[in-house]
C-alpha cells in the first residue's frame, strides 16, 4: 500500500496536473470543505484514514496540492465541484 505522501505527490507536480488527474480518476468534491474536497475523497478512496490535515501543510513537496486545494476553492477547476451548475 502506498504511503499518504506518495499518492499525493504522484497526483502531480503543478496545481493543474493535480486536477487533470483527479478528473481522469472521476474525483470530485465539495469547495471549501475539507471533509468532502476532492483531495481528501481521493485520499479516503485509497483507504486512509482523514486524521491527516496537518500533512498538507508540514511538506514542502505538496505545494502543487496546496496550490490545487486554493485554486479550486476560489472557483478554479469547476469540472471537480459537485455542486457547480452545468
Amino acid at each position: 500500500m502506498s504511503t499518504t505522501l506518495e499518492l499525493l505527490t504522484a497526483l502531480g507536480s503543478s496545481a493543474d496536473e493535480v486536477a487533470a488527474n483527479l478528473l481522469k480518476a472521476g474525483i470530485k468534491g465539495v469547495k471549501k470543505n475539507c471533509i468532502f474536497c476532492p483531495i481528501t475523497n481521493y485520499l479516503r478512496g485509497e483507504g486512509i484514514p482523514m486524521d491527516i490535515g496537518y500533512l498538507i501543510s508540514d511538506y514542502p513537496q505538496l505545494q502543487p496540492i496546496r496550490s490545487f486545494i486554493m485554486g479550486f476553492d476560489n472557483g478554479k477547476y469547476s469540472e471537480l465541484d459537485e455542486q457547480a451548475t452545468v
